[in-house]
């Protein structure tokens, strides 16, 4: 099983950042690439740009300790398992964002945490402002 993270350090407290990350329908409103964020329970439907899909479930949550993981069905590109963790720790007096996968086949594993890190990049920008 392959396992990329990236993380990123924000100069906003953590509650800030959490309340932005820790929602599992908001991807729309700061994430470059996706235009809709349809959440059903645990479940979310992400529209992303070119008009493709996204399924995924929330599997655990944690707000006290800000994380989450979901996972994705990958199986269109022949992805066994897809688990991602976003998580928000105090930093000096800013804060950590990391977002952390475990994908199996592998092969795919640091495209797609390439984009886990861009969206990080985008989530300081929008976060700090």
């Amino acid at each position: 099983m392959a396992r990329v993270s990236h993380d990123i350090s924000i100069a906003r407290t953590p509650d800030e950042v959490w309340a932005v990350l820790g929602q599992f329908g908001g991807l729309d409103t700061w994430m470059n690439g996706v235009e809709s964020c349809v959440v059903d329970g645990t479940h979310r439907t992400v529209g992303l740009a070119g008009g493709m899909t996204a399924e995924e479930d929330e599997v655990s949550r944690d707000d006290a300790g800000r994380t989450y993981s979901y996972t994705v069905d990958g199986s269109a590109m022949g992805i066994t398992t897809w688990l991602a963790t976003v998580s928000v720790v105090a930093e000096g007096e800013g804060s950590k964002a990391t977002w952390a996968l475990e994908m199996e086949p592998g092969d795919l594993a640091e495209t797609i945490g390439g984009v886990y890190a861009g969206a990080l990049e985008q989530l300081k920008a929008h976060v700090e402002g």
